[in-house]
């Protein structure tokens, strides 16, 4: 809990200017997340599809030369209940900053449909160089009328409002389970897992909810926040 509370401290500080932000979460359809399970380092270029994505959009948005905005990436690669659902959690400036004195002006209201199609262009396009997937897979996906693309964004944070500014760091870095949600059943030997809302508990035999514990913790050296902008 400590490093959580350090972190939103230090981003608040050092990091982040006094500007509006914004917390936006690109997320993928199940049937692609299974490459992003077995070749872990495709994290790092879904971070960068998704940071690409918000800065051409928030680009296009302010009409200024050369606005820049800026993020802080998260990647999260876990659901409710540990299956592995690989996403972006993202901080990002509710606008971009431009000129030498480092203005800024705040982005007009977003239109998401638009920035969720370029998301899913660069996702393909990065998994097709990859080798990951085939023409006829993006034509097969770019087919369903829902297509198991997201693309989700909060309301505006101003920058007074250092609770939210402070919290919503320590949220997108968050642990991949909650130990208070976790019960072990000695005589089973298994693990019952509530899930956030309270509503539903999902048993585990021992071995698969170590598995599930496993697939989430990340390579030696891999890094699962990024700075952009």
């Amino acid at each position: 809990m400590l490093l959580y509370i350090e972190f939103g401290e230090w981003l608040c500080v050092d990091v982040l200017k006094k500007v509006p932000h914004r917390h936006f979460v690109f997320g993928i359809p199940k049937i692609l997340r299974r490459y992003f399970l077995y070749d872990r380092k495709l994290l790092a270029d879904l971070s960068r599809c998704a940071w690409e994505s918000l800065k051409i959009f928030l680009r296009e948005a302010v009409p200024e030369k050369e606005p820049i905005p800026g993020a802080v990436i998260a990647i999260q690669t876990f659901g409710d209940f540990l299956g592995f659902n690989p996403h972006c959690h993202i901080l990002v400036t509710d606008g971009c900053f431009y000129g030498d004195q480092g203005m800024f002006r705040v982005a007009p209201p977003l239109e998401l449909k638009k920035l969720e199609a370029i998301f899913r262009h660069k996702l393909f396009k990065m998994l097709l160089s990859k080798g990951k997937i085939t023409q006829e897979m993006i034509a097969m996906l770019s087919a369903w009328r829902h297509s198991g693309f997201n693309v989700f964004c909060g309301a505006r944070i101003s920058p007074q409002d250092e609770t939210a500014m402070e919290n919503l760091p320590r949220y997108i870095i968050r642990a991949s389970f909650s130990q208070e949600r976790m019960t072990y059943l000695d005589q089973e030997a298994t693990v019952a897992y509530t899930a956030k809302d309270g509503k539903n508990t999902k048993l585990f035999p021992t071995p698969e909810w170590l598995a599930a514990m496993c697939s989430h913790i990340p390579n030696r050296g891999e890094q699962m926040v990024r700075y952009y902008g």
